[in-house]
């Protein structure tokens, strides 16, 4: 062990403290420790303080740094058993892997690369990369021509009448008479049969006709000639009750007469001698002599000041340690006010509130 005070070889009293297998800290009840050599201390512990698969020994030595040592007294360790048994990583999964592959080397396998053909069994039953046929440079060896070609009636140009018949039924373009009347009609037809909503872009004739259909005509305009004169009176009311200009100013004063705050001076003004005492003032003196009610804010609320100076009070006044909990009682030194949890039960260096 080390002196803290200078770093050197600790060679006084030692104290051995034991714990096994995860349990607290205990007092040892082997032999020594015993002071050896260069800081050196042997410890003998007894067999029941070695039965444990994980043990710790804690050194420690008035004015000397202190030191535990831990052992294993195993390995693999119950958890390293478990870890390399199960799983999918585990002895038993590597098992079955095995089974697999030696069942595949052993069967499938060897029949499957059985059937695969040999060298010149595949040759047999292939080409060169050459010998394909290569459409835009080779030339096709044997044609067969057809000599003769039937007649096929529904081909194009084979009814020269039945054609004609056809064109003839197409408006003609130069306005002669030999407009077919039959798609003429049939033309017209589509015209005015259409769907105005089918032909509303903009500034053409269906978006003509939408905005035309808007506009009122001389019957609608005079269809309700009785609201149109009740209307009317009502107007004439109101005209009729606004006042004129001479009322107007009579009642109001120019931009000239308007008080101005920082230039006019107020003519009658009635000053009072003695102002009378009001008892509901609140002074200084009230607020520091007035006994506060007893209140302490919850646990993350923020506190009014009346809590805050309470809580200050009985934390500094009527408070018990107990291990790693401070308990700050009320003014009466039994009900709980709050309690602290400290980081440590020895030498604490930070609290935090609990309730």
């Amino acid at each position: 062990m080390t002196t803290i005070a200078d770093g050197s070889d600790f060679n006084g009293t030692v104290t051995c403290t034991v714990s096994k297998d995860g349990a607290a800290l205990g007092a040892s009840a082997g032999t020594g420790p015993v002071f050896d050599a260069t800081g050196y201390h042997e410890y003998t512990p007894t067999v029941g303080e070695t039965d444990g698969d994980h043990l710790v020994f804690h050194f420690t030595g008035s004015g000397a740094i202190s030191t535990t040592l831990q052992v294993y007294t195993q390995f693999p360790q119950t958890v390293d058993n478990n870890v390399l048994a199960a799983g999918a990583t585990g002895f038993a999964a590597i098992n079955t892997e095995v089974e697999l592959i030696l069942g595949d080397t052993g069967t499938d396998i060897p029949a499957l690369i059985a059937d695969v053909p040999t060298v010149a069994e595949f040759n047999a039953r292939t080409l060169l990369a050459a010998s394909y046929f290569d459409p835009a440079a080779d030339a096709v060896a044997n044609v067969t021509l057809v000599a003769t070609t039937t007649t096929n009636t529904d081909m194009v140009g084979t009814d020269s009448a039945a054609t004609a018949e056809e064109l003839a039924k197409v408006p003609k373009s130069d306005g002669t008479t030999s407009w077919n009347s039959t798609a003429l009609t049939a033309i017209e037809d589509e015209i005015w049969d259409a769907l105005q909503s089918a032909h509303v872009i903009s500034n053409s004739m269906g978006a003509m006709a939408t905005e035309l259909a808007l506009i009122p005509t001389t019957a609608m305009r005079g269809t309700d000639s009785a609201a149109t004169s009740a209307k009317q009176d009502t107007m004439e009311t109101t005209l009729n009750d606004v006042p004129t200009t001479a009322e107007f100013n009579a009642r109001t004063l120019a931009t000239a007469a308007y008080f101005d705050p920082a230039a006019d001076a107020v003519a009658n003004v009635t000053l009072v001698d003695t102002v009378t005492t009001n008892t509901d003032l609140v002074t200084a003196a009230s607020i520091l002599t007035t006994q506060m009610t007893e209140a302490y804010a919850a646990d993350g609320t923020a506190p009014t000041l009346a809590q805050s100076l309470m809580m200050i009070q009985q934390a500094l006044t009527e408070f018990a340690i107990s291990g790693t909990t401070t308990t700050i009682k009320k003014l009466d030194g039994a009900a709980t006010a709050a309690t602290l949890t400290l980081d440590d039960a020895t030498n604490p260096t930070s609290a935090t509130r609990a309730t």
